[in-house]
């Protein structure tokens, strides 16, 4: 029996047996880092269609080119020896094919009458050893400090392209750091299985915002109505009033605990007295799409004084204000193999 390539395709199964001269070729492909990329087989057929006829040549030597057609469908390669498989190359286990990728008749006298030389080429890309069956895989690590050197957040991605898409996906999402990370995956299939993950940490801030407003104390003037119609009024200067104080802040961060208004910002005297009856509170809820989407929760408080001195004390804002959480960032992991 000898030699025998068979290549499966939708409209069926066509056989090149030992009449025909073949040739495989391998040839992989590196990365800087030495890692097998992948392996492109090639499969390169010489042979003749022999017939009885002129249309019988034609009609055989159409079947075979127009597997060429079909080349963005892919098709099973299988090479056996007296019936016997040596090599199998299918969609499932390649990377890209297999397909025949050109078939060209070969200038030789009596090509169109009782037969008809050709040569063609059947392509497979294998996967090679990268990781988790991934190739052209893509990471990258990106790290954000502030002015004082402290880490804020980092960004993990990991981009991949396998044979199928849960391949893919399962590869890329192993590169997913440990911690308390925000993900992002996007999947797509088309010209080939591809995964892209992004994971985002953020170190938590518990943010002060704060507004003072300061109404009264200042020079106020009385209207005095007049008799008659048409008369203008008369202003005199009014006695002196009170000082109404006014703060507003809001309080931001992930945990509900944590948000707690701050400790008053004036001491009370026998001129500076705090109004608790006219505050405003509130607890901790989200305040908007964006707070529910970084899980962030928002507390609103105010604090309220009466103040018949003749000046305001500087108000007292303590530690308050931006407040770094003391959390460690989490590991690089995998991401920078």
């Amino acid at each position: 029996m000898g030699w025998t390539v068979e290549i499966q395709h939708s409209a069926g199964t066509y056989t090149f047996d030992d009449n025909y001269n073949w040739e495989p070729r391998f040839a992989k492909q590196l990365t800087a880092k030495g890692i097998v990329e992948y392996v492109d087989f090639y499969l390169d057929v010489k042979g003749q269609v022999v017939a009885a006829t002129p249309g019988d040549v034609a009609d055989e030597t159409k079947v075979i080119a127009d597997l060429v057609a079909i080349r963005l469908t892919p098709v099973t390669v299988t090479i056996k020896l007296d019936g016997v498989t040596k090599w199998t190359f299918t969609p499932g286990t390649s990377v890209a094919g297999p397909s025949v990728v050109e078939f060209n008749p070969e200038p030789e006298n009596g090509n169109g009458g009782s037969r008809w030389a050709f040569s063609l080429t059947i392509f497979a890309r294998l996967p090679g050893n990268n990781f988790a069956g991934l190739h052209e895989l893509r990471t990258q690590l990106t790290v954000v400090k502030n002015i004082s050197g402290v880490v804020v957040t980092k960004v993990w991605q990991a981009t991949g392209k396998a044979s199928t898409l849960a391949t893919a996906r399962s590869g890329v999402l192993q590169f997913k750091p440990s911690g308390k990370v925000s993900e992002e995956i996007i999947q797509s299939q088309d010209p080939e299985p591809q995964a892209s993950a992004t994971w985002v940490w953020r170190r938590t801030l518990l943010v002060h915002i704060e507004n003072i407003q300061i109404v009264g104390g200042g020079k106020s003037y009385e209207v005095d109505p007049q008799a008659g119609v048409g008369v203008r009024p008369l202003l005199h200067l009014a006695r002196r009033g009170a000082q109404i104080i006014r703060l507003d802040g809001v309080i931001q961060g992930p945990e509900k605990d944590k948000l707690v208004a701050p400790p008053a910002h004036w001491r009370e005297s026998a001129t500076l007295k705090r109004q608790e009856a006219f505050e405003t509170q509130s607890k901790p809820t989200h305040s908007s799409p964006q707070d529910i989407e970084l899980g962030l929760k928002s507390h609103a408080y105010s604090e309220v004084y009466v103040n018949t001195g003749d000046t305001l004390p500087e108000p007292n804002h303590g530690a308050h204000g931006v407040t770094l959480n003391s959390e460690k960032e989490p590991a690089d992991g995998a991401i920078l193999r």
